[in-house]
């Protein structure tokens, strides 16, 4: 059943007889139902359709984030917001196939564009407690770039497909900063993104990829423990 907000002449939300109607960023949309076929799907189908369905899990939980960190831009008369600039990017170039499995090239991710200056990230590390320390070096200025300048550090694991985004780590000018991942993250390959945003978010960087990290605290912890009861 379909719901009419605005009168007879407003926009319809839902489903009347073999037509759909919804909102598309602000204006009403109708169209027909797709009809149901029964042509087996082709190879390259079946390629496009997982490519998809990786694209869209891998993005689900950067969306709020990329969206605020991407200039809307117009194509062929249409709006098109960050997310689907990205996901359109990493179906294109950010997918490698190896032996029948599709994996995600976090190198080829841009997560933000913007006109502020990075600074020049010189090292990515975990420490002993498995915080992360990032050093930078400050000197990257022009007239856009403030002392006060906000880093974020974006953190994938890949072992659990999930985002986490630290927001607001140090200033430009403090040069050094630690940050906790998340507690249940005990192993996987962990990839980061850079991004500065100044002080008062009228502006921000483009984001830039960083060498991975492997986090396996089991291992470690293990390790301990046998060293323990041996001692024992």
């Amino acid at each position: 059943m379909a719901e009419i907000k605005d009168g007879i002449l407003g926009g319809v939300k839902g489903k009347v007889g073999t037509v759909v109607g919804y909102d598309f960023r602000g204006r009403n949309i109708i169209r027909a139902l797709p009809r149901r076929s029964s042509k087996a799907a082709s190879d390259d189908q079946i390629l496009q359709r997982s490519k998809f369905k990786i694209v869209m899990a891998f993005l689900k939980g950067i969306r709020k984030f990329v969206n605020a960190h991407y200039p809307i831009i117009e194509v062929e008369g249409n709006q098109k917001i960050g997310i689907d600039q990205l996901r359109s990017t990493v179906m294109k170039k950010g997918l490698l196939i190896t032996e029948d499995t599709l994996q995600i090239i976090p190198v080829k991710v841009l997560l933000s564009i913007g006109v502020l200056s990075p600074a020049a990230i010189k090292k990515v590390a975990f420490l002993k407690d498995y915080k992360v320390k990032v050093q930078w070096d400050d000197t990257i200025v022009n007239v856009l770039t403030q002392p006060t300048d906000q880093l974020i550090v974006i953190v994938y694991n890949d072992e659990l497909d999930t985002f986490h985004i630290e927001e607001n780590v140090a200033k430009r000018e403090d040069k050094y900063a630690h940050f906790n991942l998340n507690e249940n993250w005990t192993k996987g390959n962990i990839h980061f993104w850079s991004v500065w945003t100044a002080a008062d978010q009228s502006m921000h960087s483009t984001s830039i990829y960083h060498t991975p990290l492997v986090l396996d605290k089991y291992s470690i912890e293990e390790l301990a423990k046998q060293e323990q009861e041996a001692a024992e």
